[in-house]
């Protein structure tokens, strides 16, 4: 088996155990909502701001997709799925691109409040 052929037996393995289902809908004109599903990538947690007696400390998330299945991943693509398997959904926001690679996009993302 090929090193290509092994990472695809293990990325699929990795989105039929851990992957959540989701719906992304990207800015027009690529606006056409995309059934799929996405792997939540371990959070970190960032103080802002730096140094000040007051610090805010707030998780970074991190969405993973298979290019198979979104081409890109835009700032401003909303995101609906929830954070675990079998969890109530949740409408998520790309702040931006993360990482490109040739098979996946993973994008961070922030939640979007209700009315907005």
């Amino acid at each position: 088996m090929s090193l290509d052929a092994a990472w695809a037996v293990g990325q699929d393995a990795m989105f039929a155990t851990m992957g959540v289902p989701a719906v992304v809908t990207r800015p027009e004109p690529d606006d056409t909502p995309i059934q799929t599903s996405l792997i939540w990538v371990a959070s970190t947690t960032i103080s802002d701001p730096s140094g000040a007696a007051f610090q805010r400390r707030e998780a970074i998330r991190t969405a993973a997709v298979l290019r198979s299945a979104v081409a890109t991943l835009p700032r401003g693509t909303r995101i609906v799925a929830p954070e675990l398997q079998g969890g109530v959904a949740r409408t998520w926001k790309v702040e931006h691109p993360d990482v490109l690679e040739a098979d996946l996009i993973r994008a961070i993302v922030v939640p979007v409040e209700a009315g907005t």
